[in-house]
């Protein structure tokens, strides 16, 4: 004679798969969370380089207030600007990911003659 589940076995079975559920989710929760803010760090990274970018294109000497009010949106964010030769720059943006490393965003801005 074969016994089906009883309503407290079904009931077990349910609390365990939601226990599971709940941590897989949390863990993934966790994961996205420190996606979101990488791909912010990355973003206020290019918006520093649009900033010094328009400022090249234009000829015009940028306001250092303005980029270090960027500049402090990025954890330990620096901004170095070099002279890459035949009318190129290049710009980078170096920055404190949350996990410790280091991360760069670079741009190579050229203008006509």
């Amino acid at each position: 004679m074969s016994r089906g589940f009883t309503l407290i076995e079904l009931m077990v079975a349910l609390a365990i798969v939601g226990i599971v559920t709940t941590g897989a989710v949390g863990a993934q929760t966790c994961l996205l969370r420190e996606q979101s803010g990488e791909i912010m760090q990355r973003e206020r990274a290019l918006q520093v380089l649009e900033y010094e970018a328009s400022a090249l294109m234009r000829g015009v000497a940028d306001d250092p207030a303005e980029r270090e009010a960027l500049l402090k949106e990025i954890p330990q964010g620096t901004l170095q600007i070099s002279a890459a030769g035949r009318g190129l720059w290049s710009l980078t943006v170096r920055w404190q990911r949350p996990g410790g490393e280091t991360s760069r965003t670079l741009l190579v801005y050229g203008r006509k003659p």
